[in-house]
């Protein structure tokens, strides 16, 4: 007869938690600017799976953080050669852009070239801050740039003194140099080259009335600078401007300073206007001929270029050609970058074709935005609502919405949810396209947002809604609205339904599942009177047999209680008894796992009273509630104690352990009888093959199992109310399988073994949980190697660098899981390399292969991840 007195009550979570990785719809990047200085660039990976009823669970990891530092990066424009005059000037335009990816300056700096024929008197820099090719005025030299924010412009003019020295057919370079003040290493050099002559000189600039405007927008007005800086006259003066696309030419637009007011005949080259010196002009058609195309043409014809051909330049004299242009329609942010040509007779043949300085025009961002339900078309469906129909009260409402970025250029857009009249309780969660990846704040401002997406993209955003228990049946709306991070002024909103909810419910029932033989106390609880009723001695336990039948349309799982309270306002048992819960193979559970929709679950409530328990009946309530939906049973059971008559040993144990290893249980002996006991025997039974068991008495009083305890087999004596600590050390086969269970029966008997008592330990490898670990590490070179070792710390990177993700998913519990999907995704700012094999797993292939440069989710389906194993997944992302 088994009288354990005393039984733990374990506490723990009967839902696997996995871990995560990463998953985006692959696309190509293209275009990118670096990723800003100091953006935090934040990653969380997820992973789901089913357990063994077919439930499919979900789980984020952690959060790791890269913090973009900046780069220093610039561009210098333009190496050029020109003609001069010995004792004159000479005029290089140039433009510094700041490529770096935060705010920085430039000095500018000059060197004479060797190995030409002279070196410049003097040589100073001027802004042109109206890009129109020419020094400001007032003319202050100036050694270094203002500050320039990432892909800002600056552009500046050098003058440089030729030595009266020089004569006809010499020439002299000069080297400029522009270095960052960020990291002065990083410079770019131009060479300017004069050619001395003594012919005609002809100095041609460029300007635009402004220097930025929206797409759609004009007119504005090309100004062609022309002066003759020489004594010679210049004749057959050809200026030419071939537009960049997206830069259109305005018809009847050309004017010439010579002619005044006077329209310049488009398309007839044969025209002429003007006295002493004439003009033929050409521009915006085809027909024109023996006009001379741009080297530079962007339209690789004359379709969009302005040609006009002047008969004289005198010496000393200057002009103007003048055209307007318009912005077309539909452009992205862009910079269209124009640089005019010239050539001409310098008295005695005609010269070779030279650049006039480059004129930037930045097409600026609009914002504009569109959410609805489309995936293939942005037209705006705010009055379209989203429905999603016959969702079950204990599940997850989804809703799938697309945002557009209809501005010109990349944007972010902010979530939030408005408008909602879901019941009190329901909880929204956003996610990316997988429906498992956290929406995260990329541009932190503490609101989830969809990353940086390109002009004309799509982005998807599903919203999760976990509605409470007291949901009924109605219809619900809720708002996404999607705000541009540009311009927060731009707002759209897609209204998403729900209607079609039903209710879930759960019956605890005794002996056997409905629809069983035997079954007893189906129905809602509690019943008035106590529907089983079990007997027990003091120092003993009993169990009561219960099954859980979950009558919902969904899978669900339940929470275990038990209280002499029929309301459970109040948890507790009497003083000194015990209850817990084991499922059918021995392990003890406070939650029953996942039940699959129509499906039921045997399980146990073992209670332990202790020796000094009361004689007579005692109500006991058992109950079932689910943390998900809310739905519950109570079912009335009974316990009936009788006398205390033998002696006892306890507790009952259980325990995991991985193979070659081992663990202790510890079990009193105790004589709750009125009278000694002598010779009593103890022995250990029931192990299975892979499994030894070995006893020792705590004959130091150490109460822990120590070198100094004996394994005695006999214990002589036990007074009345004495007790012996008993130590059963249970040792597990290296070769044995996960999830492999043993139960160890310690015996104690007396009287001849008339009469008996035990205790069982019951031992499973490794029953545990399952979780999931993100690391990270420097890849500076983007060799797919890391350089520091993984870690979940932060860790500081440049624009072009890259990081290496591993994810590791470890399932620690006695189980295998199944369905293994470990997901991750580019997060803002990054791209996917394959640099070394990447991406690798260690089990399992990738859903779908990914390309180096490319920007979205990856998925490894990793398939059955067993008991005590782990699964990793490696890739890297370069920060662009």
């Amino acid at each position: 007869m088994k009288k354990p007195a005393f039984t733990q009550f374990l506490h723990g979570n009967a839902t696997p938690l996995l871990c995560l990785v990463l998953c985006i719809t692959l696309s190509p990047i293209a275009g990118w600017a670096a990723t800003a200085a100091n953006t935090l660039i934040k990653n969380q990976a997820s992973a789901t799976f089913k357990d063994d009823a077919g439930t499919v669970y979900s789980v984020t990891s952690n959060m790791v953080e890269t913090l973009v530092q900046q780069a220093a990066g610039l561009e210098l424009e333009q190496t050029q050669s020109k003609l001069a005059s010995p004792g004159g000037t000479v005029e290089f335009t140039h433009v510094v852009t700041n490529t770096g990816n935060g705010d920085d300056s430039y000095t500018l700096a000059f060197t004479q070239s060797t190995g030409d024929n002279f070196d410049f008197s003097t040589v100073s820099f001027y802004a042109d801050k109206n890009q129109d090719g020419q020094a400001d005025t007032p003319s202050t030299p100036i050694t270094k740039t203002p500050l320039l924010k990432a892909g800002e412009s600056f552009a500046f003019v050098a003058i440089a003194g030729v030595p009266a020295s020089a004569v006809s057919g010499n020439n002299g370079a000069l080297n400029v140099v522009a270095s960052s003040t960020f990291a002065t290493a990083t410079q770019k050099t131009n060479t300017d080259t004069a050619n001395i002559t003594n012919k005609a000189i002809l100095d041609v600039t460029k300007a635009i009335s402004a220097n930025s405007g929206k797409a759609g927008s004009g007119t504005y007005t090309v100004t062609l600078h022309y002066r003759n800086t020489s004594q010679v006259d210049a004749s057959n003066v050809t200026l030419i401007d071939a537009l960049p696309s997206g830069m259109v030419y305005v018809p009847n637009s050309g004017r010439w300073s010579e002619s005044g007011v006077t329209v310049l005949t488009d398309s007839n080259t044969a025209d002429t206007q003007g006295s002493s010196a004439t003009v033929r002009y050409c521009a915006y058609d085809n027909s024109c001929t023996g006009i001379p195309e741009a080297n530079n043409d962007a339209d690789s014809s004359t379709t969009n270029q302005v040609t006009g051909i002047i008969s004289q330049v005198a010496a000393g004299a200057s002009g103007e050609l003048r055209f307007n242009v318009s912005i077309a329609a539909g452009l992205p942010v862009s910079v269209l970058v124009n640089t005019g040509e010239y050539e001409f007779n310098d008295s005695s043949a005609t010269t070779a074709r030279f650049n006039t300085n480059k004129v930037r025009f930045e097409v600026v961002q609009e914002a504009g935005v569109v959410t609805n339900g489309s995936s293939t078309s942005h037209v705006d469906l705010t009055n379209e609502p989203i429905t999603v129909t016959g969702t079950v009260q204990n599940g997850t409402a989804l809703f799938h919405d697309f945002v557009w970025n209809t501005g010109n250029g990349a944007d972010s857009f902010d979530i939030t949810l408005t408008g909602s009249n879901f019941p009190t309780g329901t909880v929204f969660m956003l996610y990316q396209a997988d429906g498992q990846t956290p929406l995260l704040d990329t541009n932190d401002n503490g609101i989830p947002d969809t990353g940086t997406k390109a002009a004309g993209s799509v982005t998807q955003v599903v919203i999760k809604a976990s509605l409470p228990a007291s949901a009924t049946s109605g219809s619900y709306e809720v708002a996404l609205k999607a705000t541009s991070f540009l311009d927060d002024s731009k707002t759209n909103s897609a209204l998403n339904q729900l209607s079609g909810i039903s209710v879930g419910s759960v019956d605890l029932t005794n002996n056997a599942a409905l629809g069983q033989t035997g079954v007893l106390g189906a129905g809602a609880g509690p019943e008035s009177a106590a529907v089983t009723t079990r007997n027990t001695l003091p120092g003993s336990s009993t169990r009561f047999i219960l099954f859980i039948n979950n009558l919902s349309s969904a899978a669900d799982n339940y929470d275990l209680k038990a209280s002499t309270d029929s309301t459970f306002a109040n948890v507790s048992v009497p003083t000194g008894w015990s209850v817990r819960f084991v499922d059918t193979a021995g392990n003890a559970i406070t939650n029953s796992g996942a039940i699959a929709a129509g499906a039921s679950k045997e399980f146990f409530a073992e209670v332990s009273v202790p020796a000094n328990a009361s004689t007579g009946v005692t109500d006991l309530y058992f109950q079932v509630a689910s943390p998900v939906t809310g739905v519950k049973d109570i079912k009335h059971d009974a316990l009936t104690v009788g006398e205390v008559v033998d002696v006892v040993l306890f507790p009952d144990n259980s325990g995991q352990v991985l193979p070659g290893g081992s663990i202790v249980y510890s079990h009193w002996l105790v004589n709750q009888g009125n009278v000694a006991k002598t010779s009593l025997s103890l022995a250990t039974q029931g192990d299975s093959a892979g499994w030894q068991s070995l006893f020792y008495v705590d004959t130091d009083g150490s109460g822990t199992l120590t070198g100094a305890d004996q394994r005695l087999n006999t214990i002589p004596s036990l007074a009345a109310g004495g007790s012996k600590l008993i130590f059963v050390k249970v040792l597990a086969a290296a070769n044995l399988q996960m999830g492999a269970s043993n139960v160890t029966t310690l015996m104690a008997t007396w009287d001849g073994g008339a009469s008996s008592t035990f205790a069982l330990d019951v031992t499973s490898t490794n029953n545990s949980t399952v979780n999931i670990r993100k690391e990270q590490a420097l890849d500076t070179n983007c060799d797919g190697t890391p350089e520091t070792a993984f870690s979940t710390s932060a860790y500081p990177a440049e624009p072009r660098q890259c990081v290496l993700y591993q994810l590791t998913a470890t399932n620690t519990g006695a189980v295998a899981v199944l369905n293994v999907r470990i997901q991750d995704a580019t997060p803002a700012y990054t791209s996917f390399i394959t640099a070394g094999g990447l991406p690798t797993l260690t089990q399992g292939a990738l859903v779908a292969p990914i390309t180096s440069g490319a920007r979205g989710r990856i998925i490894g389906a990793m398939g059955t991840l067993e008991a005590g194993y782990s699964a990793t997944l490696m890739f890297g992302i370069k920060i662009e």
